[in-house]
Parts: structure tokens; sequence; C-alpha cells
């Protein structure tokens, strides 16, 4: 998977849980949690958002 791919899951992800306020085109950040389930993964070191063009 290449970033564009885990960002544009990871804000889906998030939206199917009700976040609708991600379904904006001008939301390109999503919270690192979103990230780490869909990865599967927990980072040491995080921030509190990933941004990148989706």
């Amino acid at each position: 998977m290449i970033l564009a791919d885990i960002l544009k899951k990871s804000k889906q992800l998030i939206i199917n849980k009700d976040h609708t306020y991600y379904q904006s085109k001008k939301m390109e950040g999503v919270p690192c949690e979103a990230v780490e389930e869909l990865l599967g993964i927990k980072f040491k070191r995080r921030a509190s958002f990933y941004y990148g063009k989706i």
C-alpha cells in the first residue's frame, strides 16, 4: 500500500464509524488511531494526525 491508499482507507474507516465530518474534501488528515487500526500496528511515536493528499 502506498501512503495515499493508507490515508484514503483510514479516512473511510473513520467515516464508517459515524465521524461524518471527515467526508469533507477539505479534511486531508486522519487520526493516527485510524491508521494504526487499518495496518494492525501501534506506533511508538506518533502525531495526532497524518496528512497527505487524498
